[in-house]
């Protein structure tokens, strides 16, 4: 069985949050650039900052 490591946890939850939130942005507005910055921002940037932090705190 394939045990996550920290960082993957992190990334698996954000990537969770962020197609949720792509979708519910894409069902209640018209807007791609919404829709866009969620997935941009949620499922790339956000998973960057916890796991830097998370990396900066065990040092």
């Amino acid at each position: 069985m394939v045990e996550f490591t920290r960082e993957n946890k992190v990334i698996t939850g954000c990537a969770v949050v962020a197609l949720t939130g792509w979708y519910l942005v894409t069902e209640f507005t018209t807007s791609d650039v919404g829709a866009a910055a969620v997935l941009f921002g949620v499922g790339i940037v956000l998973p960057l900052l916890i796991n830097g932090y998370l990396d900066d705190e065990e040092e």
